[in-house]
């Protein structure tokens, strides 16, 4: 799988080059998503591969038929790190969980949860709520909105979302129901960072959005609860 993902991620750069070569913007806007794609896939399989090798762990120790105690305590270990571990420095998979009082916002009545598999689908998908509820003019400020590889949303990945050193695509997303991509390349301490700049930028009152990391394992308990 890895091996296919890798030669896949390769033909996709080499054709993204030649057409950035030519110039034909309008094949790259196609193909830019896949690479995108095909780079959460790459990140998404490492990080399977390593939580397959400490269940295989926890398996063989569990294999000595230890005391029932000493059994919970190494099925833990194999688990996600929780969310109150992610204070103390111990980072295992990450996503983002993003509340929004849409109330004090003035748009709604209720308060909800965004919370997806990955930082980057949950960034994306609070994009796209906000255009839904805030109206198109937030995302003309989003494509204003500045960070540190380009503008924070752009509706021409293929020249906005360049990585000039080495002539790829730094990867991104499409906002649901917009014609706009949302740059997602950076770690999920930068994301939050990020949109609490752009919340900022917004006028958003205080504390009407509250944004953190929380475990893959949290975000897969809330989903399926």
């Amino acid at each position: 799988m890895q091996n296919r993902i890798e030669n896949l991620q390769k033909n996709i750069g080499k054709t993204l080059q030649a057409c950035l070569a030519r110039q034909d913007f309008q094949s790259v806007t196609h193909i830019s998503p896949l690479l995108a794609r095909v780079q959460d896939l790459q990140k998404r399989t490492q990080q399977l591969d390593g939580e397959i090798s400490e269940v295989e762990s926890a398996v063989q120790s569990l294999n000595s038929n230890p005391a029932p105690e000493k059994t919970a305590q190494i099925a833990a270990a194999a688990l996600p790190l929780a969310e109150e571990d992610l204070a103390s420095g111990r980072a295992g998979p990450q996503t983002l969980k993003i509340q929004v009082n849409w109330q004090t916002l003035g748009k709604g009545t209720e308060t909800e949860v965004i919370c997806l598999p990955t930082a980057a689908e949950t960034m994306t998908e609070f994009l796209a709520k906000l255009v839904e509820r805030c109206g198109r003019d937030v995302l003309e400020k989003m494509t204003t909105f500045k960070i540190n590889r380009g503008p924070l949303v752009s509706r021409s990945p293929a020249t906005d979302f360049v990585n000039q050193t080495k002539g790829n695509l730094y990867a991104h997303k499409k906002v649901r129901a917009t014609d706009a991509f949302a740059l997602t390349h950076s770690s999920t301490p930068q994301k939050i960072e990020d949109l609490q700049k752009l919340c900022r930028v917004l006028r958003f009152v205080p504390g009407s959005v509250d944004i953190r990391a929380v475990s893959r394992a949290a975000c897969y308990a809330a989903l399926y609860s």
